[in-house]
């Protein structure tokens, strides 16, 4: 019988933890831990690649070089982009509410990176096997969008917040026929009917 790496790997490992004189569920627990890091940094890998592909590919169409002088071939090039990101100056409007104006971004960050964790990527490479996975991608793809409402609404700008009214009715246009279409496709799948 032919298993597949990955189960081979997680055996092998629960095995060695348990040898270590770990428990079993504190073995799973560390394994979970384990496969959720590499998965997190594969995507963060291929991001970073995908950025550099992107940058090349977009020269080579305008006709010009591209990133070539940080690291070679200019794969350091996000590197960069990110630490001078880092280094700019914070500036606040007057009068917005700071603690929502900052917590924004990271929302909606965490709304992209939480989906992650229900995507199976291989039959069993998955962050998190849930029954009620399909609710689960609905609900954390909406927190996009109350990002976006939440970093008008506390600018304390008008133009802003009608610039987030537009974003958020655009984006409630694309999530009402998905919601249709993902509900459509678990109700004619026997196995995903308990998780609607």
């Amino acid at each position: 019988m032919i298993t597949d790496p990955f189960t081979l790997v997680g055996d092998l490992l629960r095995e060695f933890l348990i040898g270590l004189g770990l428990k079993a569920p504190e073995a799973s627990g560390v394994i979970a831990f384990l496969g959720a890091g590499a998965l997190a940094t594969a995507v963060l890998v291929l991001c970073f690649l995908l950025i550099w592909a992107e940058r090349k590919i977009l020269a080579r169409i305008q006709d010009r070089i591209g990133p070539n002088r940080v690291g070679p071939f200019g794969l350091l090039q996000t590197v960069a982009d990110f630490a001078k990101l880092l280094t700019k100056e914070v500036v606040v409007p007057s009068g917005a509410d700071k603690l929502l104006y900052f917590l924004a971004p990271p929302l909606a960050v965490m709304a992209v990176v939480g989906l992650w964790a229900v995507i199976p990527l291989a039959p069993n490479l998955v962050g998190t096997d849930i029954n009620v996975a399909l609710i689960y991608l609905i609900s954390i793809g909406a927190i996009g969008t109350l990002a976006i409402m939440l970093a008008g609404w506390s600018s304390n700008n008008k133009y802003a917040l009608l610039g987030a009214f537009r974003s958020v009715a655009m984006l409630i246009s694309y999530e009402v026929p998905m919601v249709l279409a993902l509900i459509s496709v678990a109700l004619g799948n026997p196995a995903a009917r308990h998780a609607v």
